[in-house]
């Protein structure tokens, strides 16, 4: 995708690109564009939820946080709520970049606090 404002693209001008540098890769290994974004995608989503994961399982390691009980409380209520959760961007309008850019987010931020656990808790939510 050329790096600047390309008319054509409409909106899609603001969408981040390497999602699709990558998709575009797995489109070489696949034989299909379309299915190399789908696989994208779909790592991305399981990439996402397994940062929630880890996030969850290194804040319950330390203490089993009231944090770490509203957030599993406000997953099992997410579904019978209608609250849109991570995975949702795929199946309503593809919001395919915004999803593997969360994903790559999130991992960050499970790394940081993995390397980050000698600190105590009040410093590494200040950092």
């Amino acid at each position: 995708m050329p790096p600047k404002f390309d008319v054509s693209l409409g909106e899609m001008n603001v969408y981040p690109r390497y999602a699709h540098l990558v998709a575009a890769a797995f489109e070489r290994l696949i034989g299909s564009p379309l299915l190399g974004m789908h696989v994208m995608g779909l790592l991305a989503v399981i990439l996402l939820w397994y940062a929630i994961a880890s996030i969850i399982r290194h804040e319950a390691d330390d203490v089993l946080s009231v944090q770490t009980l509203l957030l599993l409380a406000a997953l099992g209520l997410a579904h019978p709520l209608r609250f849109p959760i991570h995975g949702n961007e795929m199946v309503v309008n593809y919001f395919f970049a915004q999803i593997v850019a969360q994903a790559l987010m999130l991992l960050v931020l499970a790394v940081w606090l993995r390397r980050a656990h000698h600190l105590g808790a009040t410093a590494r939510y200040a950092q």
